[in-house]
């Protein structure tokens, strides 16, 4: 392990996922700035872009070859933030992640689970099959209570655990001045939903006076949801008090996404984060575990349908209660902003042990 340097990250990336990428900068940043010699080596969908986005070296992240031989010169395998181990999507993702930890243990490098959320495990076996795993993992950070809870539900010691929280906290952004007059819609899914959010966002204007920005965060080209050509065909049918953020999310554009907005509506978790690290109150919707959480922790305001009338009167409650709840999410941004330090904490103790 003496002879071993740099680190390996694994997360979903190269797939043009706004918060996916938003994390990756964040682990870029804060190991550069931690410890310089660390050489970072990203497993990506799309090796290329990664490296010219972020300035690491990257390998393909189905080119098993690649994979071990980049796992094999490490000192330390960075399993990134994120849902990774779940089985909502498909066994195939789960297990896709399963075999990276299996092979990063088999060729003796430090691993660690830096700030994952966990879930939804569906099946039995997929519990047994994750808390097997992490069985040799050298660090878990979680960024959720509720990922601690079910790991130990499917049987990984409680003492291997520390919740921390999402790494993106630590990205600065300015505080909201709002006065836009307009909201930030995230939507997640397929076209066919097109019509439902633009009478969402058409509802919106009738009886809240705002205007809909929609903020795509994952676009299609390698992606079964295309939020992209949801967002437009929404704004298309909404008419003129719809328009669309049409390029990949960058944390650099939160200020320009979210500086003047009233409200923030999402289906995306780190549309919600980026909308409280702004001050911006959040509504979130769906029935997606991790936004119900989310909502739960920050304080901010959850709606179980992604759409209808229960929806409009949250954000219509959002919107009353803006003083309040923007001074909640500076107040809960700032404590998990520590928080998500205590993960490069962990990680820096980790390489240099």
């Amino acid at each position: 392990m003496k002879n071993r340097s740099g680190i390996v990250v694994a997360g979903y990336l190269g797939f043009e996922n706004g918060g996916d990428e938003a994390l990756l900068s964040v682990l870029v940043s804060e190991t550069k700035r931690r410890l310089p010699d660390a050489g970072l080596t990203v497993l990506s969908a799309r090796p290329e872009a990664t490296r010219r986005a972020f300035g690491t070296g990257a390998v393909n992240r189905y080119d098993v070859r690649a994979v071990k031989k980049a796992l094999s010169e490490a000192r330390v395998f960075v399993f990134g933030g994120g849902s990774l181990l779940q089985d909502a999507t498909s066994r195939r993702s789960l297990y896709y992640y399963l075999f990276l930890l299996r092979t990063a243990h088999r060729a003796g490098v430090r691993t660690m689970l830096l700030a994952n959320g966990i879930g939804p495990l569906l099946r039995e076996r997929s519990r047994n099959d994750v808390a097997r795993a992490l069985s040799d993992v050298d660090v878990i950070t979680l960024r959720d209570g509720d990922s601690a809870e079910l790991l130990c539900r499917a049987g990984v010691p409680e003492g291997m655990l520390k919740v921390t929280a999402d790494p993106a906290f630590l990205i600065p952004c300015a505080h909201s001045r709002g006065g836009g007059g307009y909201a930030v819609v995230s939507a997640r899914g397929g076209v066919r939903r097109a019509e439902a959010l633009a009478e969402l966002s058409q509802t919106l204007k009738a009886n809240l006076g705002l205007d809909t920005l929609f903020l795509p965060m994952q676009f299609g080209r390698r992606s079964r949801n295309d939020d992209a050509a949801l967002a437009k065909a929404a704004a298309d049918l909404a008419g003129a008090c719809a328009s669309v953020w049409d390029r990949p999310f960058s944390s650099a554009d939160a200020e320009s996404i979210f500086g003047g907005a009233e409200i923030t509506v999402g289906e995306r978790l780190h549309a919600l984060i980026f909308s409280v690290i702004s001050g911006v109150p959040a509504v979130g919707a769906g029935a997606d575990p991790k936004i119900e959480s989310f909502c739960r922790a920050s304080g901010m305001i959850y709606a179980a349908e992604s759409e209808g009338a229960h929806l409009i009167s949250a954000a219509a409650r959002a919107l009353s209660e803006r003083d309040a709840l923007s001074s909640r999410a500076a107040s809960y941004s700032a404590r998990a902003a520590y928080l998500a330090g205590e993960n490069f904490d962990a990680l820096e103790s980790l390489y240099r042990a």
